[in-house]
């Protein structure tokens, strides 16, 4: 159970960091579009070029407008603005690729505790009978199965007909 809540607080604080920075970039951002926006109407290009910002829209205007002081093509404007917006897009999914793999150790650390569990009760020389009820792929990971039995108290088939011989 501790590791499990141990996984799931790093989940929740990587989850709450990537939450407020992508909170942070998307204000930027639409600060950014609102003072763009009637400068693009106007087509005020120059005045979008001396913008000073931080935000990503910014830089992503200014890539393309410095590409469009270069060439008139539009391909080669729009290859600017896609190139400026490859750049920026690592800094928004950093760490996001880690939550899919905590999820999917937290999924796996859940059976690790049922077979330890199961493993600490059958070298205490208890029955482990109950814990087979509830789980009944456990002993076979021990060495029973419906043929062949080590533990007879364990042995339980994996389809659930055939029992072992205590009750």
């Amino acid at each position: 159970m501790l590791p499990i809540a141990i996984v799931l607080a790093i989940g929740l604080a990587i989850a709450l960091e990537r939450a407020i920075y992508l909170f942070r970039v998307s204000r930027e951002n639409g600060k950014a579009i609102a003072t763009i926006n009637p400068m693009l109407q106007n087509l005020d290009f120059n005045n979008i070029a001396s913008l000073s910002g931080k935000s990503a829209v910014t830089g992503i205007f200014q890539a393309g407008i410095q590409r469009m002081k270069q060439t008139p093509k539009r391909e080669e404007i729009e290859y600017a603005m896609e190139e400026e917006i490859m750049d920026s897009l690592p800094q928004l999914e950093k760490r996001t690729q880690y939550l899919a793999t905590l999820a999917n150790i937290s999924t796996l650390l859940g059976p690790v505790g049922d077979h330890y569990r199961s493993y600490c009760s059958i070298l205490s020389g208890s029955k482990c009978r109950s814990i087979r009820k509830s789980n009944p792929v456990v002993t076979i990971h021990f060495g029973c199965d419906e043929h062949h039995c080590l533990w007879p108290y364990c042995c339980y088939s994996i389809t659930g007909l055939s029992r072992g011989i205590a009750n």
